[in-house]
């Protein structure tokens, strides 16, 4: 067995929360919406992978993906 995650803290964080920010997010903010989670304007999808960043070298936060987990046996 097999698990992966990503870790990545500061600057170095970037391409991660591009991924999370603009593909993650972005796919599903029209039902974030709908369902009255939140409003385009305080998800503000175009300014949310700036403001994610800034928020972790400010704080020198850590962020750590989605665990992925692989099995294989021999058949």
């Amino acid at each position: 067995m097999r698990l992966e995650a990503f870790v990545a803290g500061g600057a170095t964080a970037a391409d991660y929360l591009r991924f999370a920010a603009a593909d993650l997010i972005g796919s599903v903010v029209t039902e974030l919406v709908r369902l009255g989670v939140a409003t385009a304007a305080e998800v503000d999808i175009d300014t949310l992978h700036d403001r994610m960043l800034a928020e972790v070298i400010a704080n020198g936060s850590v962020i750590v993906g989605r665990s992925e987990i692989g099995a294989w046996t021999p058949v």
